[in-house]
């Protein structure tokens, strides 16, 4: 009889324990999605490595989309305002939610291209990013993030908002969408970040010879850096000291259009030339608009919330479920 009773007690731990953990792949194991809304909404999204559209929860994305975007070792309240954000920007561009699904991959709703939406990676590039030793623990912190914060959304006005976001502002503060896309939007205004401004990994260093200037900006930029034109100059810099139009000699260009270009992290740059090479030196890591990550951690480890995170980030807006 004990043996039986023990047999039953074995069956009905492994009935309970069946949806909170299970085994995927050879050597994983991760948390199952437990019963909220987000596991209810589907997102057909076009993965390129792939090459074709796949569906997927919305929960399952948006672990995908914080793996991706933001470093797992982060602040859990700054993962959460991360999953927040992301969740808002897909919700914008659901089909099945009246948003505009991806015009460039016809049956998506969203693609993982970061250059034109959301980054997203997959279980096994995590752990091959993270390592198998850290998979588990890193998966589940990004997992909870998504999940404590469930069906949450930024509105302005009623309105889902577009939750744009960069890496880092490099603690000059972030910018003005008008400055950057010269539309004004009122809840992406410039705010203070100098929370950040003793980030490390903010300031990079890009080296560019003569040829490869050639290639990304024209032969002008050659005879400037050989000093055969007028030189490189700064002609105009937005309010917080970002370059927003710049000319080679005489060829003008905007900061946005430098900084794709040339492959630069922002348009807070500075340069020098070395020899047949231009030496650039960049703080900051994006666009600048919006949620600043790494403003977002460091606000986090100061005791803020994601609450005050977001709300700091994104002008004027509320949080609601949707």
């Amino acid at each position: 009889m004990g043996r039986i009773i023990a047999i039953i007690i074995a069956g009905v731990m492994a009935i309970v324990l069946l949806p909170v953990v299970f085994f995927r792949g050879e050597n994983s194991e991760r948390i199952k999605s437990p019963q909220i809304r987000d596991a209810a909404l589907s997102v057909r999204m076009y993965d390129h490595s792939q090459g074709k559209v796949i569906t997927l929860p919305l929960d399952q994305y948006l672990i995908g989309v914080l793996a991706a975007e933001m470093p797992a070792a982060f602040h859990p309240e700054a993962l959460k305002a991360q999953a927040i954000a992301a969740r808002t920007y897909t919700l914008k561009r659901l089909e099945k939610a009246g948003g505009r699904p991806d015009g460039n991959h016809p049956g998506a709703d969203i693609c993982n291209d970061p250059q034109h939406n959301q980054a997203w990676i997959d279980e096994n590039t995590m752990a091959n990013r993270w390592g198998n030793y850290s998979f588990q623990t890193y998966y589940e912190k990004i997992a909870q993030a998504v999940w404590q914060t469930d069906g949450q959304i930024l509105l302005y006005q009623g309105q889902v908002i577009n939750p744009v976001y960069h890496a880092s502002c490099g603690g000059i503060g972030t910018e003005d969408a008008a400055e950057v896309w010269s539309t004004e939007v009122p809840y992406l205004k410039s705010v203070d970040c100098s929370l950040e401004k003793d980030n490390p990994k903010a300031k990079a260093t890009l080296a560019l010879s003569l040829p490869e200037l050639t290639e990304r900006l024209g032969p002008e930029t050659v005879r400037v850096a050989t000093g055969a034109a007028r030189g490189i100059r700064i002609l105009d810099r937005t309010a917080t000291g970002r370059i927003k139009t710049m000319s080679f000699g005489d060829l003008i260009l905007k900061g946005t259009e430098v900084r794709q270009k040339l492959g630069l992290r922002s348009t807070n740059f500075s340069w020098q030339t070395e020899g047949n090479r231009l030496i650039f030196e960049t703080l900051g890591n994006g666009h600048g608009v919006g949620l600043c990550q790494y403003g977002a951690n460091y606000m986090a480890l100061a005791g803020k919330d994601y609450r005050q995170i977001l709300t700091h980030y994104y002008t004027g807006v509320e949080l609601a479920k949707y």
